[in-house]
């Protein structure tokens, strides 16, 4: 039995608006974020769901509110977004003041966010956290699944499982926008699943 799963990146917030660095800020949605949700939802963008799985963070929740108001949601505290440190709330234009902000652009982030989380440890606990949910989405019966998360738990889980192979940034996507994938108990033996598309490109098939 295949089981359909939406991984969905929530609706924008303040600051996403300034393209700042929040993880574990716990910002609500903005006004621009709620109109573009509706909008979006009213045009077909968003796949039925017999069940939400979702990140803690109050953006996260929101979303899948405006979204799924209906639908029963399973908090799912690993992922949350990674902790940023002390770039946490600053933009790229803030940062360029910092040195320790250049250190971590020529390093590629290989040590991680300066009193935050490196990018291992923040992959690790995403795809533990995954790892440990799918075995009872099987158990459920429920075929239509919706993951309301955050932009780089997404890239993260997708990168790790998602199949055609891609990297990481290839499977960035807007707020309010994400991906649809299948996966069957075969494939998960795995730790493998079929990505079918972009649900902004899918839009009104799904």
């Amino acid at each position: 039995m295949a089981v359909r799963i939406t991984f969905l990146r929530h609706g924008k917030t303040k600051g996403n608006l300034e393209h700042a660095f929040i993880g574990r800020t716990d910002q609500p949605l903005c006004v621009e974020g709620r109109q573009e949700l509706t909008c979006a939802k009213e045009h077909g963008r968003y796949p039925l769901a017999e069940l939400v799985i979702v990140s803690p963070m109050k953006r996260c929740l929101e979303t899948a509110q405006i979204l799924y108001p209906s639908v029963t949601a399973q908090i799912v505290e690993g992922l949350r977004e990674t902790d940023f440190g002390d770039f946490e709330g600053k933009t790229h234009r803030q940062l360029k003041a910092f040195p320790q902000y250049h250190t971590f652009l020529q390093e590629n982030g290989k040590n991680g966010f300066p009193n935050g989380e490196t990018l291992e440890g923040a992959d690790r606990r995403m795809r533990t956290a995954w790892e440990q949910v799918v075995p009872s989405l099987f158990r459920s019966g429920k075929t239509e699944i919706t993951v309301v998360a955050h932009g780089g738990t997404v890239m993260n889980l997708l990168s790790a499982y998602g199949c055609p192979k891609r990297d990481y940034y290839d499977w960035q996507c807007e707020n309010g926008d994400g991906w649809l994938v299948e996966v069957t108990p075969e494939q998960w033996e795995k730790k493998r699943f079929s990505v079918v598309g972009k649900l902004s490109q899918l839009e009104g098939q799904a």
